[in-house]
């Protein structure tokens, strides 16, 4: 890829596909993790807890398909483009749910 014509190491250039891929599944179950975690911490209510457990199985799920699909650059490459948007959904839903809860608990 570009990155790696650049000289940059990138986990499939160093540790390969099936471990980065790997990698990508066990960062979206921590990040999973740290969204529930927010309303253990008093941080988020009921309404972020929800949002929180929801958007983490979807996410995780999305991730997961990683480790099943073809191995073809075209579909890897898919995957990780959808990954990523979703990852971006994810963190704007999960910071909406905050809001709201945080404009609920002020009134």
């Amino acid at each position: 890829t570009e990155y790696v014509a650049a000289g940059h190491q990138v986990a499939p250039a160093v540790w390969g596909q099936r471990t980065s891929r790997v990698l990508v599944v066990v960062s979206a179950v921590l990040l999973a993790a740290c969204g529930v975690s927010l309303w253990f911490a008093h941080v988020g209510g009921v309404i972020s807890l929800v949002a929180a457990s929801a958007l983490g199985v979807w996410f995780v799920a999305l991730s997961a398909r990683g480790l099943v699909i073809d191995v073809s650059a075209a579909t890897t490459n898919a995957w990780a483009r959808r990954v990523f948007r979703a990852s971006l959904l994810y963190q704007t839903l999960l910071f909406g749910a905050l809001a709201v809860d945080t404009l609920i608990a002020r009134l």
